[in-house]
């Protein structure tokens, strides 16, 4: 049985994109849950990046230039499976959003 928990969490600080999480070495991670939570009173804009490298552009995104209203949250279920790489996001507007993935880390 694989336990889900808390993987990463991050309130990205600037409008560039930021990593919410490394894989480990040596690691399989899953990420099962990703949610997205629009702490400010007006609507931003997300994009969700997988990178092996530090890339964070269309090349390598999941989400893109995703809207989210004020004061409200998004819970993409998912299941990425990664041996290796970065999951990062980039809002619009800077310690307006928290992003929190859950999911799986098997050595």
């Amino acid at each position: 049985m694989i336990q889900e928990k808390l993987i990463g969490q991050l309130r990205p600080s600037t409008t560039g994109a930021e990593v919410v999480y490394t894989v480990p070495s040596n690691t399989t991670s899953i990420i099962k849950s990703i949610f997205l939570s629009n702490t400010s009173n007006s609507a931003v804009e997300y994009s969700i990046f997988v990178s092996t490298g530090t890339t964070y552009d269309e090349t390598t995104a999941l989400y893109f230039e995703i809207s989210l209203a004020k004061n409200t949250s998004d819970n993409i279920n998912t299941y990425i499976a990664l041996e290796q790489g970065n999951v990062a996001i980039k809002i619009n507007s800077a310690n307006d959003a928290t992003i929190t993935l859950f999911g799986a880390e098997i050595t």
